[in-house]
């Protein structure tokens, strides 16, 4: 969904992205052209997308606050969050658009839950924080849990299976059918442990 999703969003505000933003994501990142005008023709089509996955969400909470009833769950943030995007950045015009004003219930609840007690730090100071750390042993998945065989030490290779194929190396540190955790040497961040979701990427030995 998040072709359609940047489609819409620079119909909208795609005259104030940097041309360093747009020649990050066409050469190192997703891979296309997502300037005002390369996006415009598509714009369409992009709507009938978003509006045919936003139907199905209205439908999905016609009966309950959020997706899996009384309790909201990780799939009620994975679907806000794309709302959130369009709703945070383009004007009230993008809701009659998409047909958003269905959904305001929703968002509203999710909204209402606030982000918590967060205290501000400036980047340098969190490289500092990850620098002066150590990566905590990874307690909850066997070593050598890989269901395609991969080994605790082997040097792996991690890319997105869909856009933005951008391939993560690392050593292995553990793995099982749901989660895989590399660690890396990061100049300035010092030694990390970085997990990522099994879904959604392909993993293969370096």
């Amino acid at each position: 969904m998040w072709i359609p999703t940047i489609g819409v969003l620079v119909h909208f505000i795609g005259e104030h992205l940097p041309a360093e933003i747009i020649k990050d994501r066409k050469e190192g990142y997703l891979g296309i052209d997502i300037s005002k005008e390369a996006m415009a023709p598509q714009l369409d089509a992009h709507v009938q997308f978003i509006r045919a996955q936003l139907s199905w969400l209205q439908e999905a909470l016609a009966a309950r606050p959020f997706l899996f009833g009384d309790t909201l769950s990780g799939a009620d943030l994975a679907c806000w969050q794309t709302v959130f995007l369009l709703r945070k950045n383009c004007p009230p015009d993008v809701d009659a658009l998409l047909g958003l004003e269905a959904l305001a219930p929703w968002y509203d609840r999710i909204v209402a839950i606030g982000h918590g007690v967060s205290s501000p730090i400036s980047s340098e100071d969190a490289v500092e924080a990850a620098r002066t750390a150590s990566p905590s042993a990874v307690m909850h998945l066997d070593p050598n849990g890989d269901p395609s065989g991969l080994k605790a030490g082997t040097q792996v290779a991690i890319t997105p299976d869909d856009y933005a194929r951008v391939t993560v190396n690392g050593t292995l540190v553990a793995a099982d059918s749901n989660e895989i955790v590399i660690s890396d040497q990061n100049g300035d961040a010092g030694a990390l442990h970085i997990h990522f979701p099994r879904l959604g990427f392909d993993v293969a030995a370096a």
